[in-house]
């Protein structure tokens, strides 16, 4: 790729050229050059990229906690809740604990741990 004068790099839904202030000090030569305008030109394209990694990381830890929660949430209800109370357990009651199981899964893994001996 020649990176002469009449270089225009599309990046995003700017372009940047040569002539632009964020890239004037810089001389076209040849790929080196272009590896090292990379972050130059990604800065210039995507001025609010942080927030959109903010905002897939944030969304990525709720999915993950969503998954994590109805995992732990089914488990417990099927097989934990007899291991922490030993009392029998109706299905209408494992029905009303699968919502609070699902939200607060760290508490339940933290208390099924308890009740099977860990811990201690």
């Amino acid at each position: 790729m020649d990176l002469g004068s009449d270089y225009d790099g599309r990046q995003g839904n700017s372009i940047v050229t040569k002539g632009d202030p964020v890239v004037t000090d810089w001389q076209f030569k040849g790929p080196e050059t272009a590896v090292a305008l990379c972050p130059l030109l990604i800065t210039a394209g995507a001025p609010h990229m942080g927030e959109h990694l903010q905002m897939a990381l944030l969304l990525g830890l709720l999915i993950a906690y969503v998954a994590v929660g109805s995992a732990v949430a089914l488990a417990f209800v099927i097989v934990g809740v007899t291991q922490v109370q030993p009392t029998p357990v109706t299905v209408g009651a494992r029905i009303l604990l699968l919502p609070g199981a699902f939200v607060l899964w760290p508490l339940v893994v933290v208390r099924w741990h308890k009740s099977r001996g860990g811990g201690r």
